[in-house]
């Protein structure tokens, strides 16, 4: 069995004692992309203390697979392409790891978050994502403001506003409002096809764009 995607929201994440929220909008994230690279869900400000937990809710899998056993697995033929799209919610609960964490001021903390599809998926394709090893969190590297903690790559929206002044524009994803900076080594490409320059000043309001962004250690998006 070849899993092609792994689709999931992320509807919740939340840290222990005091529900602090971590997540301003469920977050739909493909788990087999995330073999390659990274996503960051997000970035926000978070109250001084320790934490002993984090609380992971997550739900609407969906499976797309190629059936190449042989023989036929979840009611799907061999040699097919299939989707499962079981009725799922899961509030995972991870105490491990970095926890006990200490939350200190004006220093930044990345949390990575690592989903183990082998231990997901079971052989017959059921889905638990509470099964040992499925999820694991661990503490990122420290970083310098200027640092960078994690990247994603391709992040797609429509720009909604810009600040030529301070170099920064904000991008509208399905689940968030991202202000994203640029600098001197920031990338522009395929503006040209639009007869723009390749340039920030190539990006306008109402463009669709895809950006590769670095969170910094200061919680900034820097375009890559």
């Amino acid at each position: 069995m070849t899993v092609l995607a792994f689709d999931l929201s992320v509807t919740g994440v939340v840290l222990n004692p005091g529900n602090v929220s971590l997540l301003s909008a469920p977050t739909k994230v493909d788990i087999k992309r995330l073999e390659a690279e990274n996503a960051a869900l997000s970035s926000v400000a978070v109250p001084t203390g320790i934490y002993n937990s984090i609380t992971i809710s997550l739900a609407n899998p969906v499976l797309t697979f190629k059936n190449d056993t042989g023989g036929t697995l979840a009611n799907c033929a061999a040699g097919q392409v299939c989707q499962l799209r079981p009725s799922l919610a899961t509030n995972l609960i991870l105490s491990t790891g970095p926890f006990p964490l200490s939350i200190f001021p004006n220093t930044p903390v990345g949390l990575l978050f690592d989903v183990n599809l082998s231990n997901v998926l079971s052989p017959t394709l059921g889905i638990d994502f509470t099964a040992a090893g499925g999820i694991t969190v661990s503490l990122l590297p420290a970083a310098q403001p200027t640092g960078q903690l994690t990247a994603s790559d391709d992040v797609l929206g429509t720009v909604t506003s810009m600040d030529v002044v301070n170099q920064q524009f904000v991008l509208s994803t399905r689940q968030d409002n991202l202000l994203i900076s640029v600098d001197g080594n920031t990338v522009f490409t395929d503006f040209d096809e639009a007869q723009l320059g390749n340039t920030f000043g190539g990006v306008l309001p109402g463009e669709l764009l895809e950006v590769d962004v670095a969170l910094l250690g200061s919680g900034t998006l820097l375009a890559t």
